[in-house]
């Protein structure tokens, strides 16, 4: 959860037109998704915090853990729209995209 919020704030900075030329950063528009999608992880993070409390009532398991790593690993990569639309359109990662 920590990883996902300062993933969250990044995000945000990155993508407010504002603050990116306030900080004197580069700003990559439709960064501002990653916020929202971060910001979903947060809130399942808690739910599954409030539930997981002793005695533990659910367990995350491999799936979970599995999922929620890649979609960190995921929210990381992905700095700008061009490689989000080249990755999700399933190109390798050994040839460079044209």
């Amino acid at each position: 959860m920590i990883a996902s919020a300062s993933f969250v704030g990044i995000a945000y900075l990155v993508g407010n037109a504002v603050f990116a030329d306030y900080l004197q950063i580069h700003f990559v528009p439709g960064a501002g998704e990653l916020a929202i999608v971060c910001g979903a992880v947060i809130g399942a993070g808690l739910g599954f915090l409030w539930f997981n409390a002793p005695p533990a009532s659910i367990f995350m398991g491999d799936t979970g853990s599995l999922a929620l790593g890649g979609l960190i690993g995921s929210v990381a990569s992905r700095p700008s729209t061009r490689s989000r639309s080249r990755s999700s359109a399933g190109c390798s990662c050994s040839k460079p995209c044209r």
